[in-house]
Order: C-alpha cells, then structure tokens, then sequence
C-alpha cells in the first residue's frame, strides 16, 4: 500500500523539525480509502468545538470521527492506515490519542501529566515521535507505542 501523509510542521521520519510551539495549520492527512482513493482526515471547528473528520479526497460526503467537548486536533494516519493518530486537550492538558479511522473511543497513548502535541508514527508503526513540554523546556522525543523506549532526539532552549 502507498501511504501519503502532509504536515508543515513535524516529519520526524526523516527528522525534519520546526521549533515554536508546535503550533501548525491544520493540514489534512491522507491514507487508502476503501473504495482505492484517498481518505483525508483533518480538524474541523462547529459551533466552537473542534473534532476530527475523515472525506474521500477525490470529494463526497464527511464523516465526523471524534465528538468531545474539548479541542482535538493534528491528526496522522498511521502508517499501515489502521488507526489515526491525534493531540487532544480532553484530559485536562495536551495528550497523545489514537482511534479507528470509523471513529469509537479513542486510546491514550502515554500517560503523564506533560503537555505532549503533534506526532507522528514511525515507518514500522511501532513508534512515535512527538513534542512535549517535559522538565519544562520543549524536547522532540520518541517512544515505543506500547510505552517505553523514550528518547530525546532534540531539547529547544
């Protein structure tokens, strides 16, 4: 399968980092659809709330994939398509989500008190790289999806 997968800020497989907040537009990202097109995933804000939502690429009707009061937002695709990858404020702070691409209730994948944002899925699948406000600075780290193996590939200030 052919994956393809946008973002104008974090592409840490090959290591392409921007620093700031980690703040990006929001850009859609892409994967297979059933039918053999592409199926975007992308944040859109209703009446004040913002949630994820998938559409076929080459155009039709959107489906609303995530429903919660709080902010979620910078969705990926996994690799191998499976799940999408996503930030969310529904704890209380920033944290790392996954869930189907037919939506349901979505996983948290690391549990800490952190502020963590913007990941994205190794070519393997079974790691993450992401940006987290950890010992108070913004480190880019990776870390295994199943927990373990963090490592901080770059500390800004």
């Amino acid at each position: 399968m052919r994956f393809v997968s946008v973002s104008l800020c974090l592409c840490v497989f090959p290591l392409l980092s921007c620093g700031g907040t980690g703040a990006a537009a929001p850009v859609p990202s892409a994967a297979p659809g059933e039918s053999g097109g592409y199926t975007l995933v992308y944040e859109r804000t209703v009446n004040g709330n913002q949630d994820l939502y998938v559409s076929p690429a080459g155009g039709g009707v959107e489906r609303r994939i995530t429903e919660d009061p709080a902010t979620d937002g910078l969705p990926r695709w996994s690799r191998d398509g499976s799940s999408i990858l996503f930030g969310s404020d529904r704890s209380g702070n920033w944290q790392l989500y996954s869930v189907g691409p037919r939506g349901g209730a979505p996983r948290r994948l690391r549990q800490n008190g952190w502020r963590e944002w913007q990941l994205d899925g190794s070519p393997d699948g079974r790691h993450i790289a992401f940006l987290s406000n950890k010992e108070g600075a913004e480190y880019l780290l990776t870390a295994g999806l199943g927990g373990g193996d963090e490592r901080v590939l770059v500390r800004h200030g």
